[in-house]
C-alpha cells in the first residue's frame, strides 16, 4: 500500500501517481499495489500498525515523521541510506534496515530479509525500533536540551544599531540606504 500525497513528475511531464499506475498497472490490477493517496493522518497510523513493514524511501529528508512514526508504533521499518531516517535507524537489522539506492538490488534484498523474518524476530526487531525512537526523541530530554539551546542562543543575542542588510553600510553613506534615512542615529546629518 502506498500512501501519500500526489507530486509532478516533471521527467515524464505527468504526476508521480500518474506514472506509478501505468507503470504498475499489473500490479495494480492484481491486487498487489494499492495507491492510497493522502489520507488523514489516523488512517495513515492505522494502515502503518496493520502492515509487516513500513517503507521510506526519500532520497533526500532531515528528519522523517514518517519514520518516527513508524518506529514509535512498533513498525519494522526500510529506509533510504540518504538522510536522517538513516540516523534514526543506526544499525541495519538491529532496530530497522537500510538500502542504498545507488547499490543495485539492495532494496530488493532488504525487502526479501524483512519478509523472511518470523514473527519473533519481527516484534523483537520492532521493540528495538520502538526503543531506539523513544530514547531519541523523548520530549522529557529533547524539550529540555531544546530550551536549553534556545537559552544560550538568547543570552549570546547583541543588541543591533542597524537593520541587518545585503549591502554595508557605513556612516559616510556608502552602501544603498534610501535617501534621508538616518540609520546611523548616533550621526547627525
Amino acid at each position: 500500500s502506498l500512501v501519500g500525497g500526489d507530486a509532478d513528475f516533471f521527467p515524464r511531464a505527468t504526476t508521480v501517481g500518474d506514472f506509478l499506475r501505468q507503470r504498475y498497472a499489473r500490479w495494480i490490477d492484481s491486487g498487489h499495489l494499492k495507491i492510497l493517496g493522502q489520507l488523514p493522518h489516523s488512517e495513515v497510523l492505522h494502515h502503518m500498525r496493520h502492515a509487516w513493514a513500513t517503507v521510506v524511501p526519500s532520497i533526500w529528508e532531515n528528519f522523517p515523521n514518517t519514520c518516527i512514526e513508524a518506529m514509535g508504533e512498533r513498525q519494522v521499518v526500510l529506509a533510504s541510506r540518504a538522510g536522517g531516517q538513516a540516523e534514526m535507524i543506526e544499525h541495519d537489522g538491529v532496530n530497522g534496515f537500510l538500502f542504498d539506492w545507488q547499490t543495485s538490488g539492495e532494496f530488493e534484498r532488504q525487502v526479501q530479509r524483512i519478509l523472511d523474518l518470523t514473527d519473533t524476530e519481527r516484534l523483537a526487531l520492532a521493540q528495538k525500533a520502538h526503543q531506539r525512537i523513544t530514547t531519541l526523541c523523548d520530549p522529557v530530554t529533547v524539550i529540555p536540551q531544546r530550551l536549553a539551546h534556545y537559552r544560550s542562543i538568547i543570552a549570546q543575542q547583541q543588541p543591533r544599531r542597524i537593520f541587518p542588510c545585503v549591502h554595508q553600510l557605513t556612516p559616510e553613506g556608502g552602501g544603498n540606504a534610501p535617501a534621508g534615512l538616518n540609520l546611523f542615529p548616533s550621526q547627525t546629518p
